[in-house]
């Protein structure tokens, strides 16, 4: 699994995950990859526009990291409908800001 950061337009440091599954095979390379990734006070959007399924162990290390992380204003962005079903089931998306497209 891959992380990657890159700034949009300036205001906001888009977070992507590239891996298709967040699960217990993942999770703790995923709360490091979002920990370092986070580890900024500005805005983050994390792009899960890869990610096609996520069990309870990735979903924990997602919430795990965002309650870790420096930055103050973070939102998920390109989640496909299995994984907004997942944040829809957990209340996560009460929790969490869940943008309705990719940020570029």
């Amino acid at each position: 699994m891959r992380i990657s950061t890159s700034r949009n337009d300036g205001e906001v440091t888009v977070v992507r995950v590239h891996s298709t599954r967040l699960d217990a095979a993942v999770a703790d390379e995923l709360r490091r990859g979002l920990a370092e990734a986070l580890a900024t006070e500005e805005a983050h959007v994390i792009d899960l526009s890869d990610v096609t399924f996520m069990d309870s162990s990735g979903l924990g290390a997602l919430v795990g990291s965002l309650k870790a992380a420096k930055a103050k204003d973070v939102a998920i962005s390109g989640a496909q409908p299995a994984v907004r079903t997942v944040f829809r089931m957990t209340r996560v998306d009460r929790a969490i800001r869940i943008l309705p497209a990719t940020v570029p």
